[in-house]
């Protein structure tokens, strides 16, 4: 038997056996030696008993604290961790709200510009129009001052009508104009020969209508 008391390692069963063998011879003064080492030992005994149960309940205290402090510890330790979940979670929502509030502004944007390139639009296209209108009425203007006069010819016919209406003298002329004309061009081609002393070459008399007037034409 071996017990260890007071950081002494002792072998029990060794001590006793030769302490009971020093024992059984009489008159040995060695035995008495042994009897007294062994109250000794047992009023020790009793002492490292008390000494251990000291010691036992030491361990036992200091055991409880640390594993009151290490409670402790982990309780701090999951305030602080809940403390930077919750702050993490605040962070992703002022995130998140910052996102939409970005992402509103830019539709909004989006919307504005939208609506300021079609009034830009609008208007460029009612300036464009503006500006056609303007260079067609111009162009109207230019063409009725280029517009062609109507032929001296026609001119006189519109005026003659009233003359004529008036005196007559104004037409008879004309007509003896052409009658001379037309001889002259009959004389020149050297054909035909007409009543009354007149010559109208190899096609006859020109027929004489209101086409001539109008339009120049003759007709033979």
């Amino acid at each position: 038997m071996t017990a260890i008391n007071g950081g002494v390692k002792i072998n029990w069963g060794m001590l006793l056996f030769n302490i009971f063998t020093d024992m059984v011879m009489p008159g040995s003064r060695q035995a008495r030696d042994y009897a007294v080492q062994i109250c000794i030992l047992l009023k020790n005994d009793r002492a490292y008993r008390v000494l251990l149960n000291s010691i036992r309940q030491e361990i036992h205290d200091q055991k409880t604290l640390l594993s009151l402090d290490f409670l402790t510890s982990q309780k701090r330790i999951s305030t602080q961790v809940a403390a930077v979940a919750t702050g993490l979670t605040d962070v992703q929502k002022d995130v998140q709200d910052t996102k939409d509030a970005f992402f509103h502004h830019l539709l909004d944007f989006r919307a504005q510009a939208q609506e300021n390139y079609n009034n830009l639009t609008t208007q460029l296209g009612e300036l464009v129009d503006y500006i056609n209108r303007g260079g067609n009425d111009k162009k109207g203007e230019e063409s009725s001052s280029r517009r062609p006069q109507p032929p001296p010819d026609d001119q006189n016919r519109a005026s003659g009508g009233s003359t004529s209406r008036g005196g007559g003298s104004g037409g008879c002329s004309r007509r003896d104009y052409r009658r001379g004309s037309s001889k002259r061009r009959s004389s020149s081609g050297g054909g035909g020969s007409g009543t009354g002393g007149e010559t109208y070459g190899p096609y006859g008399p020109y027929k004489k209508n209101d086409e001539l007037w109008l339009y120049g034409k003759n007709h033979f």
